[in-house]
C-alpha cells in the first residue's frame, strides 16, 4: 500500500479495479491509452490522494470522472471524446489541465480553478475563449494553448488584461481575422 506511482499505460483496459481507490499512497498515475469509460455522473476508483492523472486516450466521456479529486495537481485528458465540461473551479490546487485532441466548442464550463496556470485545449472545435470565466479571465494563467480550434476573435479587452500573467500563448490554425492582443 507504499505505491506511490502508477504506470498501466498502453494496455487494454476497459475499467479499473476497484481496489485502485485504496491505495491511499498513490500520487501518480499514467493510465492512457487504454479503453477505460465511465457512465455519465460515474467516478473513476481512484484514490483521493492524487496529483497527476493521465487519462489521454480512454473515452471517459466526461470530466465529471475526475472532478472529485481534491489534490490533484495536473490532469490530462487529450482524445478522450469529450465534447462538453463540468465545472472544475473547485479543484482548488489544479495548475495544469490538458484536453487537446477532443471535440469541445468551449471551454467556459471548467470555470477558472484558482491556481489554474496551464491550459492547452488545441484542437477542438473552440469559438471563443473569453465568455464564462469568473471576473471575466484566467487570472494565473502563465500559458495557454488554443492553436487548432475555430477561434475568429480575441478577448475584447485584449489578451493581457484577459490573462494578465500569460507568458506563452499559441494562436496558431485559427480563424482569426484581427490578431491585436
Amino acid at each position: 500500500r507504499k505505491l506511490t506511482a502508477l504506470h498501466i499505460n498502453d494496455n487494454e483496459l476497459t475499467e479499473l479495479p476497484r481496489r485502485l481507490g485504496e491505495l491511499e499512497q498513490l500520487r501518480t498515475l499514467w493510465m492512457h491509452g487504454n479503453s477505460v469509460s465511465c457512465a455519465l455522473g460515474q467516478r473513476l476508483p481512484v484514490p483521493a490522494s492524487l496529483q497527476y492523472l493521465d487519462v489521454s486516450g480512454n473515452p471517459i466521456g466526461d470530466l465529471e470522472a475526475v472532478a472529485h479529486l481534491p489534490h490533484l495537481r495536473e490532469l490530462h485528458a487529450n482524445d478522450c471524446g469529450l465534447a462538453r465540461l463540468c465545472s472544475l473551479q473547485h479543484m482548488k490546487q489544479l495548475v495544469e489541465l490538458h484536453l487537446a485532441d477532443n471535440a469541445l466548442a468551449s471551454v467556459a464550463a471548467i470555470g477558472a480553478p484558482p491556481s489554474l496556470a496551464v491550459l492547452h485545449v488545441n484542437d477542438n472545435r473552440i469559438v471563443s475563449i473569453e465568455t464564462g470565466f469568473p471576473h471575466g479571465g484566467l487570472l494565473k494563467l502563465t500559458e495557454l494553448n488554443v492553436a487548432h480550434n475555430r477561434l475568429r476573435s480575441l478577448p475584447t479587452r485584449g489578451m493581457h488584461r484577459f490573462c494578465p500573467l500569460i507568458e506563452s500563448l499559441d494562436l496558431s490554425n485559427n480563424m482569426l481575422v484581427d490578431a491585436a492582443t
